[in-house]
């Protein structure tokens, strides 16, 4: 029985199967998305500040419009319905505090732009929109 040999290039393979021969082309290399360049940390380090400080402004904002109110004695205190929204809102604002401070430390560690699930870097479009994003679009859409 004869040897088969393997012929291979860059481009295509060819295999000998019995007296069949076929050709298997590679696959292109996946090309990565853009990395964020480290002249390009101090824009979203900026971006991520400046978001922050407004948040923190907002949370003191509606913090100082909560005001107790002052109930007659005997009275049972209704929470109102305004106040309700502003907790809520409090809540929401923390949340996304909390989300640039991580942002901000991932800048400092050396892994913003990186997905936490699949470690490709993230689009410079989506971090423009979503700057505290921790996901690519892929894998943001659980596919």
């Amino acid at each position: 029985m004869p040897k088969l040999r393997l012929k291979a290039t860059k481009k295509a393979a060819s295999r000998t199967n019995g007296s069949r021969r076929t050709t298997v082309k590679k696959a292109p290399k996946a090309v990565p998305a853009a990395q964020i360049k480290k002249a390009e940390l101090g824009y979203f380090r900026s971006l991520l500040e400046g978001l922050r400080d407004e948040t923190v402004r907002e949370i003191d904002t509606l913090t100082d419009s909560m005001e107790p109110e002052v109930t007659p004695v005997g009275d049972t205190p209704d929470e109102p319905v305004g106040s309700m929204q502003t907790v809520l809102m409090i809540n929401r604002q923390r949340k996304l505090l909390h989300s640039l401070e991580a942002a901000l430390s991932r800048i400092d560690q050396g892994t913003y732009g990186r997905c936490s699930s699949c470690g490709n870097p993230i689009e410079r479009g989506r971090l423009e929109i979503l700057p505290d994003t921790t996901k690519c679009v892929k894998c943001g859409r659980g596919e």
